[in-house]
């Protein structure tokens, strides 16, 4: 997930994203992204505050 379109688009700009989108593009058949509203990505239980 990613804070917002501009997020998005500097990861796609990175190195390693590179090297998948290289190493994938003949076995991904499609891409395609959706806006989602994470409602339970809070819920996740802190391990570092045991």
């Amino acid at each position: 997930m990613y804070v917002n379109a501009d997020a998005y688009k500097a990861h796609l700009e990175t190195d390693h994203f590179k090297k998948y989108k290289g190493t994938t593009q003949d076995i991904v058949k499609s891409l395609k992204l959706r806006d989602t509203v994470p409602i339970l990505l809070g819920a996740k239980p802190n391990m570092n505050s045991q």
